[in-house]
């Protein structure tokens, strides 16, 4: 899937093995969104997802970009 390094989980000092993962957010209470394929690492032992700095900052911006463009139909729809 990604290359052969491996994570050592911070929870259990288990090995943790590359996958990918879904979320789903809830931002502001409202509509759910959900983000499939989202490369992570879990633990084999306990199950704690990580997800690296890189992925974070790739959803951070999916989710605003998502609520910009809500706030844009809403101002739309009420004019």
């Amino acid at each position: 899937m990604f290359s052969a390094d491996y994570k050592i989980c911070h929870e259990c000092g288990y090995v943790m093995e590359p996958c990918k993962v879904s979320e789903t957010f809830r931002p502001y209470g409202r509509e759910e969104i959900k983000i499939n394929g989202i490369k992570a690492y879990r633990c084999i032992g306990c199950g704690e997802i990580i997800y690296s700095d890189k992925e974070v900052r790739k959803m951070e911006s999916f989710v605003k970009g998502f609520c910009a463009g809500r706030k844009q139909i809403g101002k739309k729809q009420a004019e």
